[in-house]
């Protein structure tokens, strides 16, 4: 691979999926010259083609900034954003290597700088295992982090409430996948979870997704259990990286705390944004909370025993940062 350009302007934004990431993407979204990228691991963006970002809403999927950059040699099922891998989705997660995923994203901030004084913003939910990789294109990483009990609450509440399985199922499909990961390799074997195979096009991805939606959706252990390792491993390996963790609780509650944040991130891009209208829903389950913290932190223990690389190198900072 030929050397990496740094760009020091590109604004990194990591969170899981339901974690004020869209949030922040449309606080970014209103600055001049400012390209914003959403999601840019998003399995779908291995079959979009130009008709799909033309009526995508900027601020819904974001795919209207990728208009530019279909491949103009369409794949069976799809055309697809050019050097883009499905396997980008989830695959490489907790991967050391890169996998072609630097040369796509440069492609991706080098569309947006075409302009005078253009930037790219790009908002992952896909992305915490991988940060220390990322940054080897430089830029400004953010890190959102929400309280853990209101994160998988909200994705329960999707799948009983609305039956949409996608968020749940998401941290099942990582213990099914990141087989070299130890904690998630065990959760596989636990639960008997099969070893999909995502290669080629995206139908390989929508096949795993609904062999184990058809077995697993149902099983709220299981989708516990899945999303607290998903969750310590990935803010483990994440938070020593970040060059700003922001708690989404605290801005939504803390005025104080807005400006703070609004300045930080002001000081390090020229761009001071207004986080006075931050919601978050805090939920009030404490029956709920209690049985989820239990096994939160009888997780935690059992990561802490092992000596985890993932969990010793960021873990321990997790709660301090919750507080």
């Amino acid at each position: 691979m030929k050397l990496l350009k740094k760009h020091e302007n590109t604004v990194f934004v990591h969170s899981l999926w339901r974690c004020g990431n869209s949030y922040f993407l449309g606080k970014f979204a209103g600055l001049e010259n400012a390209t914003v990228f959403a999601e840019p691991f998003n399995d779908q963006l291995s079959i979009v083609d130009k008709a799909v970002c033309a009526t995508a809403p900027a601020a819904d999927s974001g795919f209207s900034a990728y208009r530019g950059l279909v491949d103009p040699k369409p794949k069976v099922g799809g055309a697809g954003i050019q050097h883009y891998d499905v396997r980008f989705a989830l695959n490489y997660w907790f991967a050391e290597k890169e996998h072609g995923q630097l040369r796509y994203l440069q492609h991706l901030i080098d569309e947006a700088e075409q302009t005078e004084g253009g930037f790219a913003v790009l908002g992952f939910v896909r992305s915490l295992g991988r940060v220390s990789m990322l940054r080897e294109l430089r830029g400004f990483h953010l890190v959102l982090l929400r309280d853990p009990f209101d994160l998988y609450w909200s994705n329960w509440l999707k799948l009983r409430d609305e039956d949409t399985a996608y968020f749940a199922l998401q941290y099942v499909m990582l213990a099914a996948l990141c087989r070299d990961v130890p904690a998630l390799d065990a959760l596989a074997l636990k639960y008997h979870l099969p070893k999909p195979k995502i290669k080629g096009g995206h139908y390989a991805f929508t096949d795993a997704y609904n062999q184990l939606h058809g077995r697993f959706s149902e099983d709220e252990d299981l989708l516990r259990e899945a999303f607290i390792l998903v969750f310590l491993l990935s803010y483990g390996a994440a938070l020593t990286q970040a060059d700003l963790v922001v708690s989404v609780d605290r801005l939504t509650q803390d005025a104080g705390y807005q400006t703070n944040i609004a300045g930080l991130i002001g000081d390090r891009t020229g761009h001071e944004l207004d986080f006075s209208d931050c919601a978050a829903t805090q939920y009030d389950e404490p029956a709920e909370r209690a049985a989820f913290y239990e096994i939160y932190r009888a997780e935690q223990c059992t990561l802490e025993d092992s000596k985890h690389p993932r969990w010793v190198s960021g873990g321990r900072l997790i709660d301090s940062l919750l507080a």
